[in-house]
């Protein structure tokens, strides 16, 4: 699925472009992802766990924009990609009115809004699909993602213990959210 581009000024008065990834950005999406791992342990993935190529990114951007149920939508500044995001649907009866949101940003450009404007992106797309429910998961002790998404009012609804265990061998719980469209 596609989202139609949307220019947008950022915070600090650069301007940017919300889109879907084109066939040519597997290379600075794969960057981004990387760059995303690398900065913050409160992402699912640490860098040396990415094994995919830019070739399967390519694939992989393919596949999402071709989907019915799929969604990305990324940030483009200077022709660099800086924020990513990422709404999934069921497609199974009794599921189809849920969505999973999934977004990264990265630190140099935390504060600027990318992350809102992704994420209004996302639930604008939800809302036009029909979904009744967003949800997604974040580290529990993640105080500006839990920020963000308290802002766009989602809430938490659960709590998995023990949920990640990082490198440092600190433990860390995750909550389950939701947002009611």
């Amino acid at each position: 699925m596609l989202y139609e581009e949307k220019h947008i000024t950022l915070k600090d008065g650069q301007a940017a472009l919300l889109r879907s990834p084109k066939s040519g950005d597997g290379a600075s999406l794969l960057s981004h992802l990387l760059t995303c791992y690398d900065e913050s342990d409160y992402l699912l993935n640490y860098p040396e766990e990415v094994t995919f190529t830019e070739k399967e990114e390519e694939v992989f951007i393919n596949m999402t924009n071709d989907s019915a149920t799929s969604m990305m939508v990324v940030c483009v500044i200077n022709e660099t990609i800086t924020g990513c995001a990422m709404l999934t649907m069921n497609n199974r009866l009794k599921t189809k009115h849920r969505g999973e949101l999934a977004i990264s940003v990265q630190k140099q450009y935390w504060g600027l809004g990318i992350g809102t404007a992704l994420m209004n992106a996302l639930i604008e797309t939800a809302r036009e699909k029909g979904l009744l429910q967003l949800e997604l998961g974040v580290f529990a002790d993640n105080e500006r993602a839990l920020a963000l998404y308290e802002k766009m009012g989602f809430y938490a609804t659960g709590t998995y213990l023990n949920a990640y265990i990082l490198k440092d061998g600190s433990v860390h719980d995750e909550f389950f959210m939701i947002k009611p469209l």
